[in-house]
């Protein structure tokens, strides 16, 4: 977590003398340093935590995780309201307020202390896995089928995740039938971090409660709750709206009404489907966290990025019909992987014979 947030540092210092090759190469690095950052937030949460609370914390984790998009995007809001370009002043404003954050994080993150769940094998520093054998780890995990089948939906997660973050919002602001409708992408990215917030929110204080609803039916409302929302999208966003500025005519009459809702459900929906992946690796996986969570950021990324190459090519309805076939296969597979047998043990004993040298 330490090496991903200096990363971070790093990739915001870059914008103080903006070059062009220099914020690329530190936007790859910064790839790099989400894959740490995240696979070992998720691993930390699931060590510090009692499998029957891990509902409850998956939904604070997320809650607060998703509060930056709110937060964020108004200060973003307010900031570049009204200007075309952004001058040197407000630039270093923006830049010192998130180096700031970043740097608390970091000294946050070194002071965090170990684990103090006292059934994780891995608190044993003999019996700790290094990196090399939590990559193997992952390796023998993604053969099972359990592993393969929650591969599916994590794929959807990062289709999805790349079509809210990048796609849903520039169309809403290229759309020129809506009424200034470029002030309506930050409106529309606000609201977004208002549905991933009040799903963990939900997930975190009600998290009894959804634990007895069960996760596939959380997943299941998810998928509806996107299908729902495509169809919106559908019919009031026109059809060349991820192209570039369009005067072109939805189905409807555009409404910045619907543009608006639309953003809040498809964080909402997002909330319901990342809670319990997270709930899923921690429940079945405890002591192969690491792994598995590994697993899930490195499909999830590919999601996101077949996600953002298509969606530059694709009308906004291939765009929706893909995701809405996607939605509901990963759907599927998630269901079916809740009543699949998960094997740990055959990672389990990978590591003690690892930890042992006999392999």
């Amino acid at each position: 977590m330490c090496i991903g947030a200096v990363t971070y540092i790093c990739y915001i210092f870059s914008f103080l003398y903006p070059v062009k090759y220099v914020v690329y190469t530190m936007s790859a690095v910064l790839g790099i340093g989400a894959a740490f950052i995240w696979t070992g937030q998720g691993n930390y949460l699931i060590i510090n935590t009692p499998i029957e609370k891990m509902s409850r914390n998956s939904g604070i984790f997320w809650a607060t995780s998703q509060l930056s998009m709110i937060i964020g995007t108004t200060i973003i809001y307010f900031l570049f309201s009204g200007m075309e370009t952004v001058n040197t002043k407000t630039r270093v404003l923006v830049i010192s307020i998130l180096s700031g954050i970043a740097l608390f994080s970091f000294i946050l993150f070194v002071s965090l202390p170990g684990s103090v769940r006292q059934d994780d094998i891995s608190t044993n520093k003999e019996d700790k896995p290094g990196p090399i054998e939590v990559l193997r780890g992952a390796g023998r995990l993604f053969r099972t089928k359990h592993i393969l089948l929650l591969c599916v939906a994590f794929l959807y997660g990062g289709l999805e995740l790349a079509f809210f973050s990048g796609v849903y919002g520039s169309s809403v602001g290229f759309t020129l039938q809506l009424h200034d409708s470029k002030s309506l992408i930050g409106l529309c990215g606000i609201l977004i971090g208002c549905g991933e917030v009040l799903g963990g929110i939900l997930f975190g204080v009600f998290g009894a409660y959804t634990s007895k609803i069960g996760r596939s039916t959380i997943v299941i409302f998810g998928c509806i709750l996107h299908l729902a929302t495509y169809a919106l999208v559908f019919v009031n966003l026109p059809n060349n709206s991820p192209f570039g500025d369009t005067r072109d005519e939805a189905i409807i009459t555009s409404s910045a009404a619907i543009a608006a809702a639309c953003g809040f459900c498809l964080g909402f929906a997002d909330a319901c489907f990342n809670n319990q992946f997270y709930t899923s690796i921690g429940t079945n996986y405890p002591n192969n966290s690491a792994s598995v969570f590994a697993i899930f950021r490195f499909v999830q990324s590919i999601g996101g990025f077949i996600g953002f190459m298509y969606s530059t090519h694709l009308i906004m309805y291939g765009n929706l019909g893909l995701l809405s076939i996607s939605a509901v296969i990963g759907t599927i597979c998630f269901v079916v992987s809740e009543k699949v047998e998960v094997n740990e043990e055959e990672a389990v004993r990978y590591r003690n014979k690892m930890g042992n040298g006999s392999s």
